[in-house]
């Protein structure tokens, strides 16, 4: 029986997945896992993964917090991408309870501000502390609408991971 371990941002795990196919739109990185047995078997330092930032810009089809789906279907599949390290300039952090925004700039001026989604980095928001150099994890949703149609449906990025430089 697996007993699940608690793995987090830099941890290293090991999984056992399926070999790569698209199994989400638009989001070709997602793999599924094979078991659940899954180990962390080493961590990495910010220092570590630092040299992985993609400089890309702007990130993810466009500035802003959102992209349509249009703009990314006339892109061809090979280059879809759904997750992208970046270290962003002149991070700053707004917000109260869950609800906080990593307000930023790229590396040529774009600027975002983009729903922080890190549980743990929430926690150290909430108590009042925040990095002013640090690295963002910056991931694409699936395409997404209100019911109600009130929205088009777009592709929202958010901060999934914010990690201490």
């Amino acid at each position: 029986m697996w007993v699940a371990e608690k793995f987090g941002v830099l941890d290293v795990i090991e999984v056992n997945v399926e070999p790569p196919h698209m199994t989400t739109r638009f989001q070709r990185e997602n793999r599924i896992a094979v078991d659940w047995n899954i180990k962390v078997v080493g961590k990495v330092t910010a220092k570590d993964v630092v040299g992985f930032c993609d400089n890309t810009t702007p990130i993810f089809y466009g500035d802003g917090d959102r992209v349509e789906p249009g703009v990314i279907e006339g892109t061809p599949p090979a280059n879809w991408k759904s997750l992208q390290l970046v270290r962003p300039r002149n991070p700053r952090f707004t917000g109260m309870g869950d609800e906080w925004r990593a307000n930023f700039s790229d590396g040529a001026g774009n600027h975002y501000g983009l729903k922080v989604k890190d549980p743990a980095y929430v926690e150290k928001l909430q108590a009042g502390q925040h990095d002013a150099d640090c690295l963002i994890t910056v991931s694409l949703t699936e395409p997404w609408a209100p019911r109600d149609g009130t929205y088009p449906e777009h592709c929202y990025k958010l901060a999934a991971a914010v990690i201490p430089a």
